[in-house]
């Protein structure tokens, strides 16, 4: 297995001057089919990595216009319904079109293996709480059913439709609004 180095800041500060270098002369690296002589000169000029990790740090991290952090719910439905038309294994023909390159194929993987539950069975992930999960949810903060070491897994069954994450999350959601506010 190979040691993760991680870039340092002037290492990426290369790789961004040598894409901007490439750019005004050759097309944009903001494609995932860019051709892979752009990508030898670019770490050319990085000096310390190879082609493919600057291929990857760029279109992973770096590139213009791409979206990082939270995923809202139109973005998960966007991701469903591209996962429905191209299946599981087209994340970055995904990626593409239904986010037109601004996530990463890794992003929509990952979010998608989070809105699946252990059992491979799709969770409504991100969207609001229907009526009936809430109400098994408080049935279960009735029971205390979330205490113990495997409380959220058991929280998750109880509920059926969220996973373990997502009863720990709104139950510290709730817990927050409940305490009052302190004032100085």
């Amino acid at each position: 297995m190979r040691k993760f180095v991680k870039w340092t800041a002037a290492e990426t500060e290369r790789l961004l001057a040598a894409t901007s270098q490439y750019t005004q002369h050759k097309s944009p690296p903001h494609s995932i089919d860019t051709p892979h002589t752009y990508w030898v000169d670019v770490a050319a000029k990085v000096g310390t990595r190879s082609h493919i990790q600057c291929r990857q740090k760029f279109l992973n991290s770096l590139r213009p216009h791409q979206m990082h952090g939270r995923w809202t719910p139109q973005h998960d439905l966007d991701l469903l319904d591209a996962v429905r038309l191209h299946g599981t294994r087209q994340w970055s023909r995904i990626a593409q079109l239904a986010f037109e390159g601004r996530r990463t194929a890794d992003q929509c993987r990952q979010r998608y293996e989070r809105l699946r539950d252990r059992d491979g069975r799709l969770l409504s992930y991100g969207l609001v709480w229907q009526n009936w999960e809430v109400v098994r949810f408080d049935e279960a903060i009735r029971r205390n059913v979330h205490v113990g070491s495997q409380g959220w897994d058991r929280m998750a069954a109880h509920v059926g439709s969220r996973s373990p994450l997502q009863c720990r999350q709104r139950y510290y959601q709730l817990e927050q609004h409940r305490r009052p506010s302190r004032e100085d």
